[in-house]
Order: structure tokens, then sequence, then C-alpha cells
């Protein structure tokens, strides 16, 4: 799976969809799919977030 994401590992939402989309129908089951939106929406607001106030970000790692 590595030369899918250029020998890096996936993120915990590339790995959640690999892990819960069904090989032969492509799809996830509704539950599955829910979460997955949900992380995804998540991620965006966080580096919505963390792009407009990037010294507060500094001071996280502390």
């Amino acid at each position: 799976k590595k030369d899918k994401y250029n020998n890096q590992d996936p993120s915990p939402i590339e790995f959640f969809k690999d892990t819960h989309t069904n090989s032969k129908t492509g799809s996830m089951s509704e539950p599955a799919l829910l979460a997955h939106n949900a992380m995804e929406k998540k991620e965006k607001h966080n580096q919505k977030v963390s792009s407009q106030y990037p010294i507060q970000r500094l001071w996280l790692k502390f």
C-alpha cells in the first residue's frame, strides 16, 4: 500500500478509508461513511484554524 502513498504511511483518514471500503463495490457502509466524512470535516476545520493562527499552533507543541 505504501506505493499508493509514495512510500509514506497513509494519514489516519486515508487508512480508515482503505480499511472500511469494500473492495468489490468500492463503497463504505453508511456508519463508516458518516465517520469518514466527520473526520474529513474536522481535518479541514483544523487546517483552516491552524493556518489562521500559526503562532497558536506553535504554542500547542509546548
